[in-house]
């Protein structure tokens, strides 16, 4: 949706968005989820733009068949698509992913309709169950093709019972960003990406913010509100706050619970410290 209004694709606490991007026609086909969780999410996001089309073909789109590829072809042509977004590789062929053979097929199919109709491809692809073992070019599921071909692969994780996102630029055909690995706060009721920084950039203020909420509840118990609106004042930003509290809690240096608002304003959420909680 950000990349169909032109919109940076990550918002941030200051309102100026990072990477930036220019309005694009988006072709978005969706062969991976029910209909009933696609509407949900539509549902969740801040309008629809009319670049943005959400494409669930009924029928199927196996690129290796001839009317797999036209039917893609003639969505393309009807809907000026600039960009196509397949979600996810697997439902769009009929391959066997861990042969090479197989999966250059599937490429040239893609890149057929890429020359032909001048547009981009984003492409949704399954990783491998994390092993203790390996690089990261073997977390791509399948076929070493699947990740040769494309000229940039980005990595996406969800660490277990966080709600951030650690993305990593696996690969890259142009001019390297200055940072590799980044990580995003995911907010499932409106869709949003909130920027988070570069891994080493978000570690260190998530700790700095951490041990500043530490600081304030050793004096008194308080609000969430009233702890986001003090870091605010302190130039700790309110997602980063977020991440610290939610990170406190889970470890057990914080409680949480739900009582009247001091403003006389129904219940809210307070903080303090756990009984057990070192300090120093």
């Amino acid at each position: 949706l950000r990349l169909a209004e032109g919109k940076p694709l990550f918002e941030t606490d200051d309102g100026k968005g990072m990477l930036s991007t220019q309005p694009a026609r988006v072709l978005y086909v969706d062969a991976e989820n029910a209909q009933a969780l696609v509407a949900e999410r539509l549902r969740g996001m801040k309008g629809i733009s009319d670049n943005l089309l959400w494409w669930q073909p009924k029928q199927g789109v196996d690129l290796l068949r001839p009317e797999g590829r036209e039917s893609l072809a003639a969505t393309i042509r009807d809907y000026q698509a600039e960009v196509v977004l397949l979600d996810a590789l697997v439902s769009f062929h009929s391959a066997d992913e861990n042969r090479a053979g197989d999966m250059r097929q599937v490429w040239d199919a893609i890149n057929s309709l890429r020359r032909k109709y001048g547009v981009a491809f984003i492409i949704a692809h399954h990783t491998r169950k994390m092993t203790p073992f390996g690089t990261s070019s073997d977390d791509v599921r399948g076929s070493t093709e699947i990740r040769a071909v494309p000229d940039t692969v980005l990595i996406l994780r969800r660490p277990a019972n966080a709600s951030t996102l650690v993305v990593e630029l696996n690969k890259s055909r142009y001019r390297q960003p200055p940072f590799r690995k980044f990580r995003l706060l995911w907010e499932p009721l409106d869709g949003r990406f909130l920027w988070q920084g570069a891994t080493e950039e978000a570690e260190a203020a998530l700790e700095e913010a951490a041990k500043w909420l530490l600081d304030q509840l050793e004096i008194e118990a308080m609000t969430v509100k009233r702890l986001l609106e003090a870091g605010s004042r302190n130039g700790i930003s309110r997602a980063t706050l977020r991440r610290a509290i939610k990170q406190l809690e889970m470890e057990g240096a914080v409680l949480s619970w739900r009582a009247p608002n001091p403003d006389g304003k129904g219940q809210v959420k307070w903080l303090r410290l756990a009984a057990s909680t070192p300090r120093g």
